[in-house]
């Protein structure tokens, strides 16, 4: 990939007042590819993403953020969530690593902010199912610079969360 990519979030823990803090950031390679940002935010507790929207070839030099937090209140049970890849069709490279092309990435989102990587696609796929992943989560999309003729047609995914349902107490033997 080209550039640099960087994930800051903010997470308030207490209500102890503090200075706060300072972020200095210095890029390596300027972006002169031309990429376009994207970045979406939602708290539903189910839907559907897709790119592109309209059904046509992605486009080049793309970075998409799809973040998701479905997770509930401190004071409630935990969620957790099943997302269904239904398709995804990503422009690959045929001599070398197929990631260093074009990516589809979900990541799991701890309450502390940690990310880790869930499930990693860089080529096609249908009717993937990936279960129990926390209630915060991002899905990230990456197109390098390079469009080759008839590859990347996108990818649709569903999403649904689910309660964990309370403990079946143990029956009583005494």
């Amino acid at each position: 990939m080209f550039g640099n990519l960087v994930v800051l979030i903010l997470y308030k823990f207490n209500t102890v007042l503090s200075s706060g803090f300072t972020l200095y950031f210095n890029g390596i390679i300027p972006d002169d590819q031309g990429t376009t940002h994207l970045s979406t935010y939602t708290r539903n507790p189910s839907g559907l993403i897709g790119y592109p929207v309209g059904g046509d070839s992605y486009s080049p030099s793309v970075v998409a953020t799809w973040t998701i937090d479905t997770s509930p209140s401190l004071n409630a049970t935990l969620s957790y969530l099943d997302i269904n890849l239904q398709s995804i069709n990503l422009e690959s490279c045929p001599n070398t690593d197929p990631c260093s092309c074009d990516a589809f990435i979900v990541y799991e989102l701890s309450y502390r902010g940690l990310l880790s990587i869930k499930e990693r696609y860089c080529s096609s796929s249908t009717n993937q199912l990936i279960t129990n992943t926390p209630g915060k989560f991002i899905i990230a999309f990456f197109s390098d610079a390079i469009k080759q003729p008839g590859n990347g047609d996108g990818f649709q995914l569903q999403y649904l969360s689910a309660v964990d349902p309370p403990p079946v107490p143990e029956p009583d033997n005494s």
